[in-house]
């Protein structure tokens, strides 16, 4: 039976990667779908400044239609 839910736990060291034009930040996170396929969760904040995900996100949870 295929998964219902998935939780993505936002690191303390995650890697973030600013956009050279924009300035700015996203973080990636890797997922696999219930049909085993692989995937990217990403997020992105608008704001040209240094950024710190877990300081404003602990988790983000998915919840399948399957």
């Amino acid at each position: 039976m295929p998964k219902k839910n998935e939780h993505v736990i936002i690191p303390k060291d995650l890697a973030v990667f600013q956009d050279k034009k924009t300035g700015v930040r996203t973080v990636a996170f890797p997922i696999k779908f219930p049909t085993g396929e692989n995937g990217v969760i990403s997020v992105t904040k608008l704001k040209n400044a240094p950024w710190n995900p877990a300081d404003e996100i602990e988790n983000i949870l998915i919840k399948w239609i399957i």
